[in-house]
């Protein structure tokens, strides 16, 4: 009765990726280390820290609003077109600014991350895939960061 048992579940260990227990301190690391490298890329204009962190085949999309009527749209990219705006300075801050970063690992599972990363001009939702044993950008969502609020009357 045992040993069905015991083959099932060493035949499930060596089909499912991952089946061993992933070390969660490396993972959090290489994941942070991986969404330092395209947001904190993207600020200093680092196309190398860029095209490191995404997948091939990334899928990215800005949820935006269009001028005048207001309503809201996707605009999507892709790793090259990111890594080539990157390299080009497109996002790198200017003087006086600050890049004031939020990191949020909000899940962590054996191939699959789940990152928020506040910024100082956007929110970022990042999914990530651990693939050939690192950890890559495959989907981002992303939102302007919200206006600051007005100064106090004097």
């Amino acid at each position: 009765m045992w040993m069905p048992s015991l083959l099932l579940m060493a035949a499930w260990m060596a089909v499912v990726p991952g089946g061993t227990a992933p070390d969660a301190t490396t993972d959090q690391a290489a994941i942070e280390a991986c969404v330092r490298d395209y947001i904190e890329g993207w600020y200093t204009g680092d196309a190398a820290r860029m095209d490191r962190a995404l997948h091939p085949e990334l899928a990215k999309r800005g949820v935006l609003q269009s001028p005048g009527a207001g309503r809201l749209f996707l605009q999507p990219i892709g790793k090259s077109a990111m890594v080539a705006y990157t390299g080009a300075g497109a996002g790198k801050l200017k003087p006086g600014e600050e890049m004031k970063l939020s990191i949020e690992i909000l899940s962590v599972d054996r191939t699959v991350a789940s990152v928020r990363v506040v910024s100082l001009k956007f929110t970022d939702h990042c999914h990530l895939a651990r693939l050939d044993g690192e950890w890559k950008i495959v989907n981002v969502v992303w939102e302007p960061a919200a206006p600051p609020p007005p100064p106090p009357p004097k």
